[in-house]
């Protein structure tokens, strides 16, 4: 399952995950995994972003995780979009990311991609719920104001490296736990 902020997932047009190839299909429903991903989002306002709201067949559900502070009216809109069943309430003022992954679990959801933004990265590290970090790094150098990795309070969680990979410049990493 994907696990994305509300705001990279309206800012990147993330949709609904069409299905994969018939072995990716088999090999999931062997795992006792969806046959086409879920996607999860972050909302703390759940807001639903607007192509993930379309059911589209053939493609995996799309959850929203989000707080009691976003508000009954909030809550009520995103259950009439979603479906009620599809909506995962876990916090207070805030989504509380500790009990998010224990729901996602819970519904079967063991393999989670967080893709992020920067502010979700962030609070994932913080909430101590990041066990690794894929990381790109291509050959160009850029400036200016837009956000980083992660974005927000600093958090230092110690990782070690498990895999790096060169091509033409480009360096693929795979940090873990230590």
């Amino acid at each position: 399952m994907i696990l994305v902020g509300a705001g990279t997932a309206r800012s990147e047009g993330y949709r609904r995950t069409p299905a994969r190839s018939a072995g990716f299909r088999e090999r999931a429903a062997a795992e006792g995994r969806p046959v086409c991903p879920v996607t999860a989002v972050v909302s703390g306002a759940a807001q639903v972003p607007p192509l993930l709201a379309a059911d589209e067949p053939d493609h995996g559900d799309a959850l929203l995780v989000t707080c009691a502070g976003a508000g009954t009216d909030a809550l009520d809109r995103a259950r009439r979009v979603l479906g009620p069943d599809r909506v995962v309430v876990v916090g207070g003022d805030t989504v509380d990311l500790p009990a998010a992954v224990d729901a996602l679990h819970a519904r079967g959801l063991s393999r989670i991609l967080c893709e992020g933004g920067p502010r979700l990265l962030r609070d994932v590290a913080a909430a101590d719920t990041l066990d690794e970090l894929c990381l790109t790094v291509v050959p160009l150098l850029s400036a200016g104001v837009q956000q980083r990795v992660t974005s927000g309070a600093g958090v230092d969680r110690t990782l070690v490296p498990r895999l790096v990979v060169e091509r033409d410049g480009t360096l693929l990493h795979r940090w873990m736990r230590p």
